[in-house]
């Protein structure tokens, strides 16, 4: 350990659909030593991984930390073990890094954006992105810039690191994070610290994603209006299913969403949702074809037009 002040370390993403702004935020609203995103969440891959089997992926440069290419680097957690210099085998270290990343990987969701006790958030709109100070011996403060809409305390901090677990030990390539014993304190209004993290030596095996061709899935919505709507929903139904080879679909579902009141005052108020979904090996245009032509135009007085067309391969 160099005995180094804490390195404070900001999360401008989450997830692949947050928007570069938030690295403006966070890089103008106060100060850091870092910013890092979490880009390549699991859908990501999957996108990354078809783009370049089709020649299209984009690429990109290296990153480079004191000179060095990450890519020959190995048994590292980068950053807070690069500046405080710990070593493959300071396990408590990597451990309270490993927990630190752990607590803002998911973008807004420590600071009020995804909590079960959103009523108790002053004000979640538009919530500030995490920031997290980590010390030389592995312990962190969980904290946003002041004057950021959102919460960060015990419970958001709570619910995030129990997140994605598979038990005590929370299992990673470079080291194994003990959680039995991490204690979560509230520091001051906005600031949480993370203490007592132990680590071990890094487990003999690591996850693998396996990815491989799945087919199709296709979602379509339609809407019942007015009078009747079980039996226009069921008539719907009826209509799909008959017009389907069912034995080429896995999965076949026709459900429908919301309720009309008693006295009505308007047409909006007398819609609701028919949600269609199928699972199939091939092109989604079948199910496209059925409900827009078949349910839409033959079926339209009664049952509404098709209105939102999804497909996508998984």
């Amino acid at each position: 350990m160099t005995g180094r002040q804490e390195i404070r370390i900001g999360n401008c993403s989450g997830a692949a659909g947050d928007g570069p702004g938030q690295i403006y935020r966070l890089a103008t609203e106060g100060p850091l030593d870092a910013v890092f995103a979490d880009y390549l969440a699991e859908a990501k891959q999957a996108e990354v991984e078809a783009a370049q089997k089709a020649g299209t992926a984009e690429q990109f440069p290296h990153l480079d930390i004191d000179g060095q290419d990450l890519s020959a680097s190995e048994n590292r957690v980068v950053s807070a073990n690069a500046w405080h210099g710990w070593s493959d085998m300071d396990y408590d270290g990597l451990a309270g890094g490993l927990i630190a990343g752990h607590l803002t990987e998911c973008g807004p969701y420590t600071t009020g954006g995804n909590f079960w006790g959103f009523k108790s958030i002053p004000n979640p709109v538009r919530v500030g992105y995490l920031i997290v100070e980590v010390y030389d011996d592995g312990s962190s403060v969980i904290t946003m810039h002041p004057g950021s809409n959102g919460a960060v305390a015990v419970d958001t901090v709570k619910a995030q690191l129990v997140y994605e677990v598979q038990g005590p030990n929370y299992l990673n390539p470079d080291v194994v994070a003990h959680l039995e014993d991490i204690r979560i304190d509230q520091d001051t209004t906005n600031r949480v610290r993370e203490t007592s993290v132990k680590g071990g030596r890094p487990p003999p095996t690591t996850k693998l994603a396996v990815c491989g061709f799945g087919g199709y899935q296709a979602e379509i919505c339609t809407f019942a209006v007015g009078l009747d709507i079980k039996e226009k929903v069921e008539l719907q139904r009826k209509q799909i299913l008959d017009y389907l080879d069912q034995s080429l679909f896995s999965t076949i579902a026709i459900d429908a969403y919301g309720s009309v009141p008693e006295d009505p005052k308007s047409q909006k108020e007398t819609a609701v949702m028919i949600r269609h979904f199928v699972h199939y090996r091939w092109l989604y245009r079948e199910l496209w074809g059925i409900c827009a032509c078949t349910a839409g135009r033959d079926s339209g007085a009664v049952l509404g037009e098709a209105l939102v067309i999804v497909g996508r391969h998984v």
